[in-house]
Parts: structure tokens; C-alpha cells; sequence
């Protein structure tokens, strides 16, 4: 039994031993990128003051969202809409017909995330337009909306 405890404690010091040699070459590694980082800026500065422009790298594209909602969820978010104003409990007592996103979301299918997007093309539009936040709402208040004066949409 005593020599398997010489043995593991053999096992552990090589270990240690191998743990010093890779920190090392980390040290070293790291020794050599700080330098080539330091020359790399001095070349860069050369240039600089030497007035040579250097090309930045493109950044990757992103992805584009889609900017506008389909007819016939722009039709949906209208006519839930007309809805919650027929139902005449309005979001902001005083503003008939105001409304959230978050009100419309049980009359229509579409996702909230398009209900969102079609309020701002109709805001854009001019169907709609914001009347200020909901009050008396935990945390950050939600956005009301109510139906925009003189347009055919309002009607």
C-alpha cells in the first residue's frame, strides 16, 4: 500500500512539472504577441504620419429585417383596431379609440412582433398616431396609439 503513495505522489510532481512547462510556453506566447501587437502600431503610426490610408476591413453584412408588414397582416392589425375601438374601452380615459399593441393581440393572428411592425407602417402612414404612455403601468409604460383625424382609415 505505501508504494501506490509513492507512486501518486511521482504522478502529481510530474503533473506540477507539466503544469510549470505549459505555463511557460503560455508566458512565452504571450511575451511574443504583445511584441508583434507593439510592432504592428508602430507600423501602423509610420504610415499614418506618412499619410497612407489604410482600407478597414468591411463589416459583414447584417441581416435585414423586413421594414413592412404584408397586406394581410397590415389588413388584421386594421381591423383589430376598428374592433378595439368599437369595444370603446380606451387605453388612455379621455383618448377614444387609444389602444396598445398589447390590446390588439387577442383580436388578431399575427404574431406580436408584426403587430409592432404594421402599427409603425400605419403610424408612418399617417392612419395612426402616437398619443402619449399608458399611465398608471408597472415598469416602462407601454405606448398608446388611437386612430389618426381625417383619414379614410378612421372612418
Amino acid at each position: 500500500m505505501s508504494n501506490m503513495n509513492g507512486d501518486m505522489e511521482g504522478v502529481i510532481e510530474s503533473l506540477k512539472r507539466l503544469k510549470w512547462a505549459a505555463e511557460n510556453r503560455v508566458s512565452e506566447a504571450q511575451a511574443l504577441l504583445d511584441q508583434a501587437k507593439a510592432e504592428r502600431d508602430h507600423i501602423v503610426r509610420m504610415l499614418k504620419v506618412a499619410g497612407v490610408q489604410e482600407e478597414q476591413p468591411k463589416p459583414k453584412p447584417k441581416k435585414e429585417k423586413p421594414l413592412k408588414v404584408n397586406e394581410e397582416t397590415r389588413a388584421s392589425v386594421l381591423n383589430a383596431i376598428h374592433l378595439w375601438v368599437d369595444l370603446g374601452n380606451p387605453a388612455i380615459p379621455g383618448v377614444p379609440g387609444s389602444f396598445t399593441a398589447m390590446d390588439l393581440e387577442e383580436y388578431t393572428p399575427a404574431h406580436s412582433s408584426s403587430i409592432r411592425k404594421a402599427i409603425t407602417n400605419l403610424r408612418d402612414e399617417g392612419i395612426i398616431r402616437a398619443v402619449g404612455l399608458k399611465p398608471g403601468t408597472p415598469r416602462r409604460a407601454p405606448m398608446v396609439y388611437a386612430l389618426g383625424e381625417g383619414n379614410e382609415a378612421s372612418d
